[in-house]
């Protein structure tokens, strides 16, 4: 046999023996994430060649978004093939969109070519040697006509597994970069200058809040700096082990700076010895973890820092809580701010550890909760000068306090006084507005309660009723009882609606034996019910006198204001009395509701 026979047949056998996987064609797209066309093999050993996985039968096909793992020590191998079936040659960059995966080596082979070409890639190879100046990883391919390209990715870290592949056309890739590097840029730009106008404030003020503020900014910012890659590529490009040593390092401080100026700003110590001894402890472990980030592997690191950083975040959270309780005054624009680092920091820490998707959103999240939470703290601090303000102008009125202390001690018996005539006003007042035998409110609160309710409705465009109700026969009543058992149904009746009625309804006594109801926010049927159940109930109850029961009976008119109605508070208390009136014609015991086209007119009184 000829040598290049057996070529042939050793080629034949090569491909009979390795089947490669199925090619997907070329897409036309400016950007097409790989999802649903790749497969992957796990290598819990981390020691198969390409041959032997190209051998392996144990290739899963993978359709989700990205390839998510989590923090996993096995090493993974991902294929896929693209085929361009055009008739002119294309050019594509494939972009592993998470720069701190530390191994990346990316087999390339095509139909036309024998051999496989290897680009080896990965944050701990310098930044010079990536194939493409980029601050994740990119790697420029092309296509004759008619060409398939085969790969095979081995991706091994210590870091999250998170492989977003993503095909790019190249002007596609280079604006959507433009474009990223703009927002990160605003992002950074506007950390910074947080971070610069609360260090001149330190300086200014010589507080430790803001020192401290300003190292939870810079420290945050380089820590988000260094997971996307710009670190890397613009500050330290020649020190890839540095590059995730720093991540530990700016980790640690960001937590100790956290943990010592919430502890600060909200003053826990003063609030609760033991949650205060808590973030200390977080300020000792952040500091533990800079110091020990040198011998510490980033695994080691990252699987401690991970469920420290959910626990701080939230324990921020609840200290937030426990001084807001406890009338912290900036409690609760910390816990506005808080909110919204802890949303984004949940949201990372499930991502990275694969319970949630990555993809814009969860990769996003951290860092737009770090910002909103740095912008609302600066307003925080500054909220805190004006409080400080206050207070030291406090100081100063207690040290003209102190010399002029005769004349403070006659003016404080006079304020003294006058908060007496004050309080005794207030009680003057509430006294004319409510019914002293009923305990309800009076015809006086009424006349300013109704009109501000009509006008509630008309802003709001809601519905408003109003129900006038009359004991039946209370004249004969009193003659028959006495007057002691009349006052004993007026209050009973009282009782009821107190009962009955809740607010934003009001219940007044409007004269006699009338009492009226204003239902907000009540349609006909709502007032109608609640109206009809009150006078079932009346019905019902029985009232002790002289050693015997009695009952009585009530009769109810209702007006009904309709969103686009312009009756007056006048009106409608008309209105529910003629309705009333209506009521009583028909035999008492019972709600009627005002019609305009059936009005009866009183002709004389009905009792």
């Amino acid at each position: 046999m000829s040598g290049w026979q057996s070529a042939v047949l050793l080629l034949l056998l090569m491909v009979v023996a390795v089947p490669l996987s199925a090619a997907t064609l070329l897409p036309d797209d400016h950007d097409r994430q790989l999802a649903g066309t790749t497969e992957v093999l796990e290598d819990p050993g981390q020691r198969l060649t390409l041959a032997e996985v190209r051998r392996s039968e144990a290739w899963e096909s993978h359709s989700e978004a990205t390839f998510n793992k989590g923090y996993d020590d096995s090493a993974w191998w991902i294929r896929w093939s693209l085929a361009n079936d055009s008739t002119h040659a294309r050019r594509r960059i494939l972009s592993i969109d998470y720069p701190l995966l530390q191994d990346l080596r990316l087999h390339i082979s095509s139909d036309r070519e024998t051999g496989w070409k290897l680009v080896r890639m990965g944050a701990q190879r310098l930044f010079s040697e990536r194939p493409y100046e980029h601050r994740r990883f990119a790697v420029p391919v092309s296509w004759q006509p008619g060409e398939t390209r085969h790969f095979y990715l081995r991706v091994q870290t210590d870091t999250a597994l998170q492989v977003p592949l993503t095909l790019w056309d190249p002007p596609s890739f280079q604006a959507h970069s433009t474009l990223r590097t703009t927002v990160d840029g605003i992002y950074f730009g506007a950390l910074i200058a947080i971070g610069l106008y609360n260090l001149l404030l330190f300086m200014a003020v010589r507080d430790r809040n803001y020192i401290l503020y300003v190292g939870v900014v810079f420290a945050i910012a380089i820590l988000v700096a260094t997971i996307n890659g710009y670190t890397f590529r613009y500050l330290w490009p020649t020190a890839p082990d540095w590059n995730l040593q720093s991540l530990i390092v700016f980790f640690g401080l960001a937590l100790s700076f956290a943990a010592l100026f919430i502890s600060s700003f909200l003053e826990m110590r003063r609030h609760s010895r033991w949650l205060n001894a808590i973030l200390l402890g977080e300020a000792v472990v952040g500091g533990l973890m800079v110091l020990a980030s040198a011998t510490l592997s980033y695994y080691s690191a990252i699987i401690i820092a991970i469920p420290l950083a959910v626990f701080a975040t939230v324990y921020g959270f609840i200290v937030g809580v426990v001084a807001w309780v406890r009338g912290q005054r900036t409690a609760p624009y910390y816990l506005l701010a808080w909110s919204f680092l802890l949303l984004g920091m949940l949201i990372l820490a499930l991502s990275k550890g694969g319970v949630l998707p990555a993809n814009i959103v969860t990769d996003s999240a951290a860092q737009v909760g770090s910002f909103l939470e740095i912008l609302l703290l600066s307003f925080a601090l500054a909220q805190r000068i004006n409080i400080e303000r206050r207070l030291r102008f406090e100081a100063q009125e207690a040290m003209l306090e102190e010399s002029e202390r005769h004349n403070r001690e006659l003016e404080e018996r006079v304020q003294a006084r006058t908060e007496e005539l004050e309080q005794a006003n207030q009680r003057l007042n509430q006294l004319s507005v409510t019914d002293v035998l009923t305990g309800l409110k009076n015809r006086r609160y009424l006349a300013d309660a109704l009109p501000r309710e009509i006008a509630r409705a008309e802003r709001d465009n809601r519905a408003l009723s109003v129900a006038m109700i009359d004991i039946d026969h209370f004249k004969a009543l009193n003659d028959t009882f006495g007057h002691k058992a009349g006052d004993a149904c007026l209050q009973i009746l009282g009782g009821i609606l107190t009962d009955e009625v809740r607010a934003p309804d009001i219940a007044v006594r409007y004269g006699g034996e009338e009492f009226l109801l204003v239902f907000v926010d009540a349609d006909r049927d709502g007032a109608l019910g609640a109206v009809e159940r009150l006078r079932a109930r009346l019905a019902r109850t029985r009232v002790p006198c002289n050693e015997s029961e009695l009952s009585f009976t009530v009769s109810a008119g209702v007006s009904i204001r309709k969103p686009d109605s312009f009756a007056t508070a006048n009106e409608m208390i008309q209105q529910a009395d003629r309705a009333l009136y209506k009521a009583k014609a028909e035999g008492r015991n019972r709600v009627c509701v005002h019609d305009a086209s059936q009005e009866i007119r009183p002709g004389s009184p009905l009792g």
